[in-house]
């Protein structure tokens, strides 16, 4: 007669008891080893962004609190003064000046970026034959560094007679004496924007054009069968097709926008005085030409949240996309 195992209501034989977690347990691992891995892999980026990014932010809030200088280097130290750098830039005229100064450059540079270089994509994207050069033209402006285009341009706008731009004009008979193209305040501005926009434009085209070849042929036949016309045809389709991407690229080039420094460093050095110095140029001039580290710090630092400012229609897309 076979033995018979019986168990009282609500329990669970041993033999169960013992295997069940073992699956669990091998998940568990795999999971902590996936967990692992990735954060070995993502190592050598979070070093790197300690040392070249967390770092460096860090050192620049320390200065922008500290009275930092030739002088106090030299001396015991760095006395810690609080936000009275901050509370200086508020009486300052030259950082008071490059505030609105900043703000227009960006807007009149990204709109002409935006503006023109969606208009030379859609004449690269088209069917046209002979578009080999343009396309070598824009793929070289665009790879030209950014110290040799402004050179370049430093030469053509020489405010003497042998400047490029100069000499054609004196010889059409336009002017009758050589235009001060670079010691012009208002003028100098101008053209540092226009230069930075020259550069740019390639960048907006390269991306519009791989953008535009997104929208559907068919879409563009149906409209011209219904009889819409070419601005009819970009208003309604193009447009909001490439929209995310004009949206993108806006907040790019606005931060590179920014950024710009080689452009203003090669052509006024941010002159005449600080008449052309943007806030991020104008803190480097207060920090290695006037060597008040402090304010400099300071005023990088409102450079800093200026472009947390501009980041964040970038951001918030990203997140989006990511989302969705």
């Amino acid at each position: 007669m076979a033995s018979s195992v019986t168990s009282s209501p609500g329990t669970i034989p041993d033999s169960g008891a013992a295997a069940a977690p073992a699956p669990e347990r091998h998940r568990a691992g795999r999971v902590s080893r996936a967990v692992n891995s990735r954060l070995l892999w993502a190592a050598p980026a979070l070093l790197f962004l300690v040392v070249f990014f967390v770092y460096p932010l860090w050192l620049l809030v320390d200065t922008s609190l500290r009275e930092v200088s030739l002088g106090t280097a030299a001396s015991s130290g760095n006395p810690f003064v609080g936000l009275d750098n901050y509370a200086a830039l508020g009486e300052d005229r030259d950082f008071l000046a490059s505030v609105p100064r900043t703000v227009v450059f960006l807007l009149g540079t990204v709109a002409l970026q935006l503006v023109v270089g969606i208009l030379l994509a859609m004449a690269l994207a088209s069917k046209l034959r002979g578009l080999t050069v343009p396309r070598f033209v824009v793929y070289f402006v665009w790879l030209l560094p950014p110290v040799v285009s402004g050179a370049i341009w430093k030469f053509a706008l020489d405010g003497s007679e042998q400047g490029a731009v100069n000499a054609a004009l004196l010889r059409l008979g336009l002017v009758d004496q050589p235009v001060l193209f670079l010691t012009t305040p208002w003028l100098a501005m101008v053209l540092i924007a226009l230069v930075n926009a020259w550069a740019g434009i390639p960048f907006v085209a390269i991306i519009m054009t791989a953008a535009l070849k997104d929208v559907p042929e068919d879409h563009y036949e149906a409209a011209r069968v219904d009889g819409a016309s070419p601005l009819q045809r970009f208003r309604h389709i193009t447009l909001p097709t490439v929209m995310p991407t004009i949206g993108i690229l806006s907040a790019l080039l606005v931060i590179y926008s920014f950024k710009a420094f080689d452009f203003i460093f090669v052509l006024t050095q941010g002159g005449p005085g600080t008449s052309t110095a943007t806030v991020p140029f104008l803190a480097y001039l207060v920090s290695f030409t006037q060597f008040d580290f402090g304010q400099g710090s300071a005023i990088g630092m409102v450079a800093v949240a200026f472009s947390l400012v501009f980041a964040m229609p970038y951001i918030v897309s990203t997140w989006k996309e990511r989302r969705a």
